[in-house]
């Protein structure tokens, strides 16, 4: 017999494990954002550096795809988080479904192309004798950022999420 006011076991674990992957969310957020502050202060540092040298500019363009893939991984990783936490029908789901009339994943991904973008006009202006490397660059850099968005605008979870 269960004591007035006792809470069954079930829903005991229930919450425990809601907790839990709100944690694993925060985490996961924390970590975005350090990533993508490291990186995208390497690359202002890197802007410093005089630009008529192709490997900087090359680096600063791969450090911003870099950046956004981290960024990709993360929400891959809290998507899965998320669909367990609907799963469980746990209460507290708002707080790491994102808000829709906010998109920020497009203009996260927009700016990183700006950053590419700056990089290639950097190169092209000032190494003329390396300008099929740098649009090259460039397409390949966008092309990846396009992949990465669609990858992070993705709604389905991942395998792990649906256990």
């Amino acid at each position: 017999m269960m004591e007035a006011g006792a809470v069954p076991e079930a829903k005991m674990t229930d919450e425990f494990e809601c907790e839990e992957i709100l944690e694993w969310s925060r985490h996961y957020d924390n970590q975005l954002w350090f990533v993508t502050s490291l990186l995208t202060g390497a690359n202002a540092v890197l802007m410093t550096i005089p630009s008529n040298s192709l490997r900087v500019g090359l680096l600063g363009m791969a450090l911003a795809v870099v950046t956004v893939f981290f960024a990709t991984s993360f929400r891959s990783l809290r998507r899965g988080l998320y669909c367990r936490l609907k799963n469980r029908h746990c209460s507290l789901i708002y707080l790491v479904k994102g808000d829709k009339r906010l998109p920020q994943w497009p203009v996260y991904v927009f700016f990183f192309a700006l950053v590419v973008g700056y990089w290639f006009w950097l190169l092209w202006a000032n190494c003329p004798d390396h300008r099929c490397i740098s649009a090259s660059a460039l397409v390949f850099s966008l092309l990846l950022l396009l992949v990465l968005h669609s990858l992070g605008r993705s709604r389905s979870g991942s395998s792990s999420a649906k256990n």
